[in-house]
């Protein structure tokens, strides 16, 4: 049966669609791909890439689900139609234990603050004197950031306020501290990219954001308005690729049916 939210959806990707599916491109068959509870689209992302052309992607969420088998998305990684519908599951030694050894290879988080060189803020924000310091789930493994092969950055929300010079916590590590030295050494190069309901934003050689591509309707100066730090424009900022109606399809109908990602 259709939920009744799905059949209200446009014929275009939304939003939320898009970012899924362009993070899904990123993943690589035989890949082992951690992502958070937080957001939704990471996890679609990972059981797109499985339903579409890597098959053998390995997928963990926070909680020690491996490849679970979800009839459709739920809010929270932790959720029980992620652990029930696991082909195995995992506690958190075991995630730790993997961590050190670096299985890992990519891992999709999100962040309360985003700096220039990919450092996130999970953990506290200085909202000002009228709020004070606000609190974030924080990141339990911190270490993963430095073991994983790389790290993909999914952000629901660009404003400067989130997108800033330096982050007030660096609870993941970006492609250098948020001074700008040098992190020491590491199995992974950090960040390999971030995507925003804007834009695709990736590194120069400096190690620095700058926007790779701009989603359909949105102007590269916009990006660069509500960015809090400055913004190179790669190739003019070229338009981020929409999916084909056969993905978009697969999306909606496989991984997405009862439209969690056009809300």
């Amino acid at each position: 049966m259709t939920h009744p939210f799905a059949e209200e959806r446009p014929t275009s990707a939304g939003v939320q669609e898009l970012m899924a599916c362009r993070l899904a491109a990123e993943l690589a068959d035989g890949e082992v791909m951690v992502v958070g509870g937080v957001s939704l689209i990471p996890m679609a992302a990972g059981l797109l890439a499985q339903q579409t052309h890597a098959p053998n992607l390995t997928l963990v969420t926070g909680s020690g689900a491996v490849n679970p088998r979800p009839k459709a998305l739920v809010p929270s990684g932790a959720d029980e139609a992620y652990l029930s519908t696991a082909e195995a599951l995992i506690d958190i030694q075991d995630v730790f234990d993997h961590t050190e050894k670096g299985t890992f290879d990519v891992i999709c988080l999100g962040g309360m603050q985003v700096d220039r060189y990919g450092n996130i803020n999970l953990t506290v924000v200085d909202a000002g004197p009228s709020r004070g310091l606000v609190r974030g789930p924080g990141l339990v493994n911190v270490g993963i950031t430095m073991t994983v092969g790389r790290t993909m950055l999914c952000v629901t929300e660009h404003r400067t306020r989130t997108m800033v010079p330096s982050v007030d916590f660096a609870s993941g590590a970006g492609r250098r501290r948020p001074d700008g030295t040098p992190y020491p050494a590491r199995k992974g190069g950090g960040p390999s990219l971030c995507i925003t309901p804007l834009a695709v934003l990736d590194f120069d050689e400096r190690d620095q954001m700058r926007v790779a591509s701009v989603h359909p309707g949105v102007a590269p100066e916009e990006v660069r308005e509500r960015t809090g730090f400055p913004l190179a424009i790669h190739d003019a900022g070229e338009p981020t690729p929409t999916p084909s109606p056969e993905i978009l399809d697969v999306l909606r109908r496989r991984v997405d049916p009862t439209g969690w990602l056009s809300r």
